[in-house]
């Protein structure tokens, strides 16, 4: 996708060499995936696999790990930007897919209403990735450079949010900034 494609800004957590994206696990995917630092069984190299540079794209999806147990575990993945930028420009929009008949992409990106805080819709939009094929098995078996627990954290966010501590729960929150979506 060219960086024209991909018109919309997107946040997320990143250094010079690091970009951080969200998901949300059952324990029996997250707790293997944390001893070896990357994924192995039960996760299912045969399916599409979303992650979500947003941190509160990906709290409102999980519902701060409570929606359901396939979703209780939050975990951060610390990746290459350099496997980001190439699976970013390999991407095909989903839109696309449904309203053209084209070749479907290993890379597939669509983009949703972020969210603030408290999980309201927010006008900037929030990247998804969705990864299958060779790229999610490069993502989930060579890449990560590291795989933490946040669930922990998200707990701590969400219970300061509930008892009206704003600035605290928004202290604990990874900083993100608009992406700089390479050029190409």
């Amino acid at each position: 996708m060219t960086p024209q494609a991909l018109a919309t800004d997107f946040l997320a957590a990143f250094t010079e060499t690091t970009v951080r994206v969200y998901q949300a696990f059952p324990h029996e995917i997250a707790t293997p995936a944390l001893r070896h630092q990357h994924f192995v069984s039960p996760f299912s190299l045969g399916r599409m696999s979303w992650i979500k540079p947003s941190f509160f794209w990906m709290m409102y999806r999980a519902g701060w790990g409570h929606k359901e147990l396939r979703q209780a575990r939050i975990l951060a993945i610390d990746l290459p930007r350099e496997f980001f930028d190439r699976v970013i420009a390999e991407a095909t929009l989903s839109s696309r897919l449904q309203s053209q008949l084209i070749t479907p992409s290993d890379v597939v990106v669509q983009f949703d209403p972020d969210r603030d805080l408290h999980l309201n819709k927010l006008t900037s939009r929030a990247l998804q990735i969705g990864l299958r094929g060779p790229v999610l098995r490069e993502y989930a078996l060579a890449l990560p450079l590291q795989i933490t627990d946040i669930t922990s954290d998200v707990i701590q966010v969400e219970g300061l949010i509930h008892r009206g501590m704003l600035k605290e729960a928004q202290a604990l929150v990874p900083l993100q900034q608009v992406y700089p979506t390479p050029a190409g």
